[in-house]
């Protein structure tokens, strides 16, 4: 449960959110809900997370984000998809469908639990991968904001294998052996279905990749906030998820990046 500390968008810390298991005994998923004050809001907005290692790594920054925005006003829900992070399932059971799948039952939840009628789809990394391959949009989403997505399935997916063998290599003898061996189906220490892996494999957006409007939030020098209809500058200090692979490398909010949050709110509030 998150501390009980009132936010605002202009701080920096984790207020009071509510944790939750939806989808049934057979699909649970782990969620996290962070209501608004506000007294009959019309957008929420849901958090799709990154995967792999960049999962637990960015939990605390994931969960600064859904608090900065609602308090602005944004009720949030974030979550782990099925077979992952504190979720139920096997990690065998995880592909795109499934995440799709994932997105549509916390979309319910989001609008089930707080009231809204429309949504805003914030994803992170990888995660984008499976809302832009889905071949169709809920209605209820006005805009999908891409947080430094991955575009290029294929060549992010020879980058984690190239640091996975970096890491396995690393460090003591008995590590090293480990790594001689191989741990068969794991990645980034992560276990990965072979669908999963043809379905990362394979995907690759085209410039305008969504039927509803995208924003990027993204550095100043990516390419990707070309094709965006709006965007997002991160500030230099602001979390970079390609900078490690431990996950005790964990990632958090900069200050410079509270501004950021604030003005993705801002821009939220006036579709609502």
């Amino acid at each position: 449960m998150g501390v009980a500390i009132p936010a605002s968008a202009t701080t920096t810390g984790i207020g009071i959110w509510e944790p939750l298991f939806i989808g049934g005994p057979e699909r649970e998923l782990y969620a996290g809900l962070h209501r608004s004050g506000a007294p009959a809001p019309c957008l929420g907005v849901l958090l799709v997370p990154p995967l792999f290692h960049e999962l637990p790594r960015s939990r605390r920054l994931l969960a600064e984000v859904a608090s900065g925005l609602a308090a602005s006003g944004l009720p949030s829900l974030r979550f782990d998809f099925f077979g992952t992070g504190d979720s139920a399932g096997d990690s065998e059971e995880c592909n795109f469908a499934s995440m799709c799948a994932d997105i549509e039952m916390a979309l319910r939840t989001l609008c089930a639990e707080t009231g809204v009628r429309r949504i805003a789809v914030l994803a992170w990394r990888g995660g984008s991968m499976p809302l832009l391959a889905s071949s169709k949009s809920d209605p209820r989403t006005v805009v999908s904001v891409l947080w430094e997505p991955i575009l290029d399935g294929a060549a992010w997916l020879a980058e984690l294998e190239r640091l996975d063998a970096a890491e396995r290599t690393a460090g003591s003898r008995a590590h090293q052996t480990e790594a001689e061996d191989g741990i068969a189906g794991q990645l980034m220490g992560v276990a990965v279905s072979k669908r999963l892996r043809r379905d990362i494999g394979t995907a690759c957006v085209p410039d305008s990749p969504t039927r509803v409007p995208h924003w990027i939030v993204a550095r100043p020098d990516s390419a990707l906030l070309r094709s965006a209809d709006r965007t997002f500058m991160l500030p230099a200090d602001a979390p970079t998820f390609g900078d490690g692979v431990r996950m005790d490398q964990a990632l958090f909010m900069s200050p410079s990046l509270q501004p950021v949050i604030g003005q993705l709110a801002g821009a939220l509030l006036e579709m609502s």
